[in-house]
């Protein structure tokens, strides 16, 4: 019984990093000012802060500091992000870039043929 609640437990503390997927990202900062938050407009919608991200992508890319913006859940279509990355100092405010065009469609997803042959078997 104290080995199922340890396990139980254990599998409840320990973080399970869950993301969707596709991301936004961007080149990542090693040199000059390097930002602590970037903000992103989706389709023309209000900014939205996006902290830097540091850390490896699901297929190895190694990011440092950089833009990561799930955009896995937009509708089928055309769509753009405008993107300004941004630096806080913390006593004279912040300061952002320009913003930075970015322009995508998401594709329709092909659904299988309707199922033929539906029965009840014994």
């Amino acid at each position: 019984m104290r080995r199922i609640l340890f396990v139980l437990l254990f599998t409840l503390a320990v973080p399970v990093g869950v993301h969707a997927a596709p991301f936004a990202v961007a080149d990542s900062y090693t040199t000059g000012v390097i930002p602590d938050t970037f903000k992103v407009s989706l389709d023309g919608a209000a900014e939205i802060a996006s902290p830097a991200f540091s850390g490896t992508m699901s297929d190895g890319t190694v990011l440092t500091n950089t833009l990561h913006f799930d955009v896995g859940a937009v509708t089928v279509g055309a769509h753009s992000l405008t993107v300004k990355a941004c630096k806080d100092n913390g006593v004279w405010g912040e300061a952002c870039s320009a913003a930075s065009p970015f322009s995508f469609t998401r594709p329709a997803l092909a659904a299988p043929a309707i199922p033929t042959g539906t029965s009840l078997k014994r």
